[in-house]
């Protein structure tokens, strides 16, 4: 869906659409160039997940990833640990070679990655696909709604839930927004 001439209000309103109709495990791309509103578009989002504007959404291009959790009592921890178990198995490429992701082998909070609702990541200083998976990255994608800005490293990675956002700045205060699913 292609929105154009948007002003910072209807990417605001766009991103806080999208946070209440997203299923997790979901990736979400966010192209554009320096200053085109992806940091915007995802703190929008992730406020609006939560349905509270108070949430403290700092951007993660120095710390890479910030992680927004369930914020569920410890009596509904086994809905999180169910849903992680029953994902299917996939398959991704790195460094040439297929793998497989099989969220079923092991208890989920077992795994070396934590589970959250949401990561947020800005790539722009990772270059190396190895070193995404040294953040942990490559289990989060298939158990988290992750925002992901500047996801050059990962677009060959097949997720079953990618949605992409493109920004393009078409005034100092209006952008054009695609978003594929």
């Amino acid at each position: 869906m292609l929105y154009s001439d948007c002003s910072i209000e209807q990417v605001i309103s766009k991103a806080s659409s999208l946070a209440q109709a997203v299923l997790s495990p979901t990736c979400i791309f966010l192209w554009g160039d320096l200053g085109a509103g992806k940091t915007t578009f995802a703190k929008s989002f992730i406020r609006s997940y939560y349905d509270d504007q108070s949430v403290v959404v700092p951007s993660p291009t120095f710390t890479i990833i910030q992680t927004y959790s369930a914020r569920t009592p410890a009596s509904q921890q086994n809905i999180t640990k169910k849903r992680v178990s029953s994902l299917p198995k996939k398959n991704y490429e790195l460094s040439g070679q297929t793998n497989t992701y099989d969220p079923s082998v092991s208890d989920p909070q077992s795994l070396d990655t934590p589970v959250y609702d949401i990561w947020h990541v800005d790539l722009y200083r990772v270059k190396d696909i190895e070193d995404v998976f040294e953040l942990g990255l490559d289990e989060a994608i298939f158990q988290n709604i992750c925002l992901i800005e500047w996801p050059d490293c990962i677009r060959h990675i097949n997720v079953a839930n990618k949605i992409e956002v493109f920004f393009e700045i078409t005034t100092e205060e209006r952008r054009s927004l695609k978003i594929c699913e």
